[in-house]
Formats: structure tokens, C-alpha cells, sequence
């Protein structure tokens, strides 16, 4: 009996050390007339990484061409961005990068020079292919920041401005191109955290069982 408990108790800890790595993690969806994707926010104080993917239809084909997003007003610089696609370029400008007709945004990336995108769509992100984007911050009170202090909405320009979160594609295969603001998902509980509720309530009854 006693390596029953021991056994629970282990699958327990490795459990709970993989809930660990996903804690903070937010994750955008957006889902777009054409083009469709998925973010996920992770901040590590100075640093946003922000891990994009293309889950468009293969059908429409399309790929990610430019994105943005705020920052809390405590921030008021950019140390270092870094990314593992060397064909993005960094955008940033607080409250004056320009993303028509969603208003004005402070900080993204694009394959061109500005959230219009550029002139060759297949250098963007595929459709199925993930990328890393780093944002190195510099600011007050980045220590008590998280993940939804980076969703405020974009400066109002017209009678836009209520994005926080927008993705550009472009190369569509019926030569469109698409804007798609993402939305928060609140994410329910995983796999592993019923499979540790089961297991943990095992453990109970074992204990009992022992006492008696």
C-alpha cells in the first residue's frame, strides 16, 4: 500500500511541475473572414514574448504579415527586440503606429515597414508555422504587470479604437488580404489538471484507508 501513495504522490509532483510552465501564459485567438490565428502572451519581467501562429484554412492560403498591440502606461521605451523571423521588422511608437481602420497602436512587427505589411507575403508566417517575438521593456512597476495589462485598447482613431490586439495577412489565394483583431480566451481546465484532481482525491482515500 504504501508504494501506492508513494506512486500517487510522484505523478502528483510531475503534474503540478507541468501546470508550472504554462502559468501566465494568455492566450488571443482571432478569427477572421479569411485569415485565422492564435497568440499566445507570456511576460517575464522586462520581457513580452509573444508566440503567433497561422491556423488559417489551407484552402484561402494567406499568411501573417504584420501585428500590434499595446503596452501599460508604464512603459516608455524598447531595450532589445529579438525574433525567430529575421523578415519581420520591428514597429514602434507609442500611441502612433497606425493600423487604419483600428486606430493607433504602440509597439508590433511587420515584413514591411509598417502594419500595411510589404510587397512579398510569402515572407510572413505560413499557414501551420509558429513564431517567437521577444519585446525587452523599460519602464515603472514592470514587476507587478502581467499578460492582460498588454490588451488595453488602441488609440481611437476616427471611430475606431477598441483592439488590442490586431494581425494583418496578406496572399490569399483569391488576392485578398484581412485584419483581425484577437480575442481573449479564457482557458478551461486542462487534461492535467482533472487527472490531478482524480489523483489527488485517490490520495485522500488512501490516507483514510491507512488511518483506519
Amino acid at each position: 500500500m504504501k508504494k501506492i501513495g508513494v506512486f500517487i504522490i510522484a505523478v502528483l509532483l510531475g503534474l503540478l511541475s507541468q501546470i508550472s510552465v504554462s502559468e501566465g501564459a494568455l492566450t488571443i485567438n482571432g478569427d477572421g473572414s479569411w485569415g485565422d490565428f492564435t497568440a499566445e502572451l507570456i511576460w517575464e519581467n522586462p520581457k513580452l514574448t509573444i508566440n503567433i501562429t497561422n491556423t488559417s484554412d489551407p484552402i484561402n492560403g494567406g499568411y501573417i504579415t504584420a501585428f500590434v498591440y499595446n503596452t501599460p502606461s508604464s512603459i516608455n521605451n524598447l531595450s532589445l527586440y529579438e525574433t525567430t523571423d529575421l523578415d519581420f521588422n520591428l514597429l514602434f511608437d507609442i500611441d502612433k503606429v497606425k493600423a487604419e481602420p483600428y486606430g493607433k497602436f504602440d509597439v508590433g512587427a511587420t515584413i514591411g515597414n509598417n502594419f500595411t505589411g510589404g510587397s512579398k507575403p510569402y515572407e510572413g508566417i505560413d499557414i501551420g508555422v509558429t513564431k517567437t517575438f521577444m519585446f525587452t521593456f523599460l519602464g515603472t512597476d514592470l514587476d507587478i504587470l502581467d499578460e492582460n495589462d498588454f490588451l488595453t485598447p488602441s488609440l481611437p482613431q476616427g471611430n475606431s479604437g477598441t483592439e488590442s490586439f490586431l494581425v494583418r495577412f496578406q496572399g490569399f489565394n483569391n488576392e485578398e488580404s484581412d485584419k483581425v483583431p484577437g480575442v481573449t480566451t479564457t482557458p478551461e481546465p486542462s487534461s492535467v489538471v482533472i487527472l490531478g484532481s482524480g489523483l489527488l482525491g485517490l490520495l485522500i482515500m488512501y490516507r483514510k484507508t491507512i488511518r483506519k
